[in-house]
């Protein structure tokens, strides 16, 4: 077992940060056109 420091510890936390706001912006781009186009419909 390797011992973790605080540098790896932020690096860590800072790349799933990095990950979950990538895939809000796609899910967000994803769900954004079908919102305009049912707008447009109703």
């Amino acid at each position: 077992m390797s011992m973790v420091t605080y540098s790896d510890l932020i690096q860590f936390c800072l790349l799933i940060v990095a990950i979950i706001s990538l895939v809000y912006k796609i899910a967000k781009k994803i769900t954004a056109p079908a919102r305009k186009t049912k707008r447009l419909f109703f």
